[in-house]
């Protein structure tokens, strides 16, 4: 398309004063969350077994549904806020947290070679492995803004925030499109061409693109500046035999997708309690660097998620790896990890996470 309408064209600059993406949860929807976990509890059930049939939300419910909504056809993202994970355990947050985004999505992916389905987000000062050889996911680094490798839905629940920074960013990618449609439109072009090699260990990543447009005539973008440059992890330089380097105009690109995607990011503060749902094909996201301290330690746990009912049409190229996220895999037990990375020598590889 020349030009892309809608709610999802937005700039941080328009809702930086706002807070109309934040939806509060009120007294009566508390009441309605601890029955709803105290139910789902006494079932006993496995972790994947928690979905709107055993987390029963009777007024919640409906609201949360209509939510999804906004996620695909509007402004692409909100914050559900009101809960203290204080209030409860670890696991019982992990209830609370599959129980309620069930409403929204309930199809969840796997997030590792090794079928793990739900990701701790941490510095990870317990590994064994170096802050600088961690995945940033297990590090306290900034992120920059990124698409997730697969997911339909980011999911994130804040169980604490860092003394300092830590920001997570957010940017609309249809804005983003619309800018470089209207002033480059060669680097659109450069972006959908097949020759984009991405560092993380899939095969088929190899002679991709990076912009595609759905049968239903929607741009979406599958970029992360850290796989397609350089990385201490997946290196791309002339001594490695796995990536080719950039060309000229790859690498220009990257700038153009880079710094635009900046000047229209939104910074959001997210507190602890906070679940932040984000269309990842149409939004692309980050995070600032941060700092712990002993009793303020940033820590999130993540979901990627998908609504069938909802769902945008996956396009061809995309299709491989969204499937290996989200059908069943005949060699990959699915599990839940509730805290595994607490556990003091746990080596964290960046191999296990295609994040």
């Amino acid at each position: 398309p020349q030009a892309l309408h809608g709610p999802l064209v937005w700039s941080g600059l328009e809702l930086q004063t706002s807070n109309e993406w934040v939806c509060s949860f009120s007294e009566l929807d508390i009441k309605e969350i601890r029955p709803g976990l105290e139910y789902c509890k006494c079932l006993k059930l496995d972790l994947s077994q928690v979905k709107k049939e055993t987390f029963p939300l009777p007024h919640l419910g409906k609201v949360l549904q209509d939510l999804s909504l906004k996620l695909h056809s509007g402004r692409g993202f909100f914050i559900l806020r009101g809960l203290d994970p204080r209030d409860f355990t670890r696991e019982e947050n992990v209830i609370l947290y599959l129980g309620i985004s069930s409403y929204i999505a309930e199809q969840r992916g796997r997030q590792s070679h090794d079928g793990s389905l739900i990701t701790h987000i941490t510095d990870a000062v317990l590994s064994n492995t170096p802050r600088q050889a961690r995945p940033s996911l297990y590090s306290n680094v900034a992120q920059p803004y990124h698409n997730d490798i697969a997911p339909d839905i980011l999911a994130l629940y804040c169980l604490n925030s860092a003394i300092s920074g830590g920001k997570s960013c957010i940017s609309s990618s249809w804005r983003v499109y619309n800018e470089l449609a209207a002033t480059r439109p060669d680097i659109l072009r450069i972006m959908s061409e097949n020759n984009w090699n991405t560092s993380g260990g899939y095969t088929f990543l190899k002679n991709h693109a990076l912009l595609y447009n759905n049968s239903e005539g929607r741009p979406i973008l599958n970029f992360s500046r850290r796989t397609l440059t350089s990385n201490d992890n997946f290196p791309r330089t002339r001594g490695s035999h796995l990536y080719e380097p950039l060309i000229e105009a790859q690498a220009e690109a990257i700038d153009a997708i880079h710094f635009t995607v900046v000047k229209h990011g939104l910074e959001i503060n997210l507190l602890p309690g906070d679940m932040c749902f984000i269309n990842n094909l149409a939004l692309m996201h980050g995070r600032n660097a941060f700092e712990d301290s002993d009793e303020s330690k940033r820590y999130f746990l993540r979901l990627w998620l998908r609504d069938p009912e909802n769902a945008w049409e996956i396009p061809e190229g995309l299709r491989k790896v969204h499937d290996l996220v989200f059908e069943p895999q005949p060699d990959i037990e699915d599990h839940w990890d509730i805290d595994p990375y607490s556990v003091p020598g746990h080596q964290l590889q960046p191999s296990t996470n295609c994040g």
